[in-house]
């Protein structure tokens, strides 16, 4: 038998939750945008970033900047996770 496991927190199941609900939001705009752009599922996250990269270049913002941000709360949205 494997080892029983830990119980969560309240912080823990909530900020599960509220990432649950941040990877459900991704999904449907992932959705939507093979839906609008008729492209493969497989390859959409990929094809939405490079849209996306377009996107900022032609507004004047910095792609790379907006990543790194979205990255550190990322990880700071998982590490709620395990606090």
């Amino acid at each position: 038998m494997g080892a029983a496991m830990p119980k969560l927190t309240k912080k823990q199941r909530e900020a599960m939750e509220k990432n649950e609900i941040r990877a459900e939001r991704a999904n449907t705009a992932l959705n939507a945008y093979c839906d609008i752009a008729g492209t493969d599922p497989d390859g959409s996250v990929r094809d939405l970033l490079s849209d996306l990269m377009h996107h900022c270049a032609m507004s004047g913002v910095d792609f790379d900047d907006e990543l790194s941000s979205a990255y550190m709360n990322y990880r700071a949205e998982k590490e709620d996770e395990s606090s």
